[in-house]
């Protein structure tokens, strides 16, 4: 049915438009992340800017964990004296964030 001339053709279009998709699912997802008041906090560590908006998309799901685990949490950050770095919903998208890069660097994923 298909030339194979325009075989080629076909598939960079596919291309440029996955990728133009791309670029309008993260444009639109950096949207929805609400912005922080980052007044009485520390300034977010120079290796961890690039990952930050990530870490703000993922802490999103953290709304939905028990008030128990977030007062917890919240305890432990305050030991820590990381409480000015992160909220308990920040830290818990990290953890997502570390499991997941974990899972790309180090797994094999072929047997995912």
């Amino acid at each position: 049915m298909f030339s194979q001339n325009l075989i080629p053709l076909a598939i960079a279009l596919m291309a440029s438009l996955f990728m133009i998709f791309l670029v309008f699912i993260v444009l639109n997802i950096k949207n929805q992340v609400p912005d922080e008041d980052r007044l009485y906090m520390d300034p977010v560590p120079f290796l961890m800017k690039p990952l930050w908006p990530f870490l703000n998309l993922l802490s999103i799901p953290a709304q939905f964990l028990p008030i128990s685990y977030i007062l917890w949490l919240k305890e432990r950050l305050k030991r820590s004296e990381l409480i000015y770095l992160f909220n308990p919903g920040q830290f818990f998208g990290l953890q997502l964030l570390s499991s997941l890069l974990f899972i790309f660097i180090f797994c094999d994923l072929r047997y995912i």
